[in-house]
């Protein structure tokens, strides 16, 4: 919690592999603690609530913007919206 008062918002971002959804993943937990004690902006990165498909873990982790080129430009433009 100090750590969301005193620094960057929080960003969470969820494996491919364990098959980890936005939606009631650890995003979401974090969300629940945060917004709790003091509100601040968040982005939750992972896979969305649809049928994914099925493929190599580098495949889908680009697939689903969680390759580290997709994280850098999420945690960029979630930055920019932020200031």
């Amino acid at each position: 919690m100090q750590g969301a008062r005193r620094s960057l918002p929080p960003l969470t971002a969820q494996k491919v592999e364990t098959s980890s959804r936005i939606m009631g993943g650890v995003g979401s937990a974090v969300a629940e603690v945060v917004v709790g004690e003091k509100p601040v902006p968040m982005k939750l990165v992972g896979v969305p609530d649809v049928y994914s498909t099925l493929g190599p873990a580098d495949e889908l982790w680009a697939r689903y913007g969680l390759n580290s080129s997709s994280l850098i430009g999420t945690v960029k433009d979630f930055l920019k919206k932020i200031k």
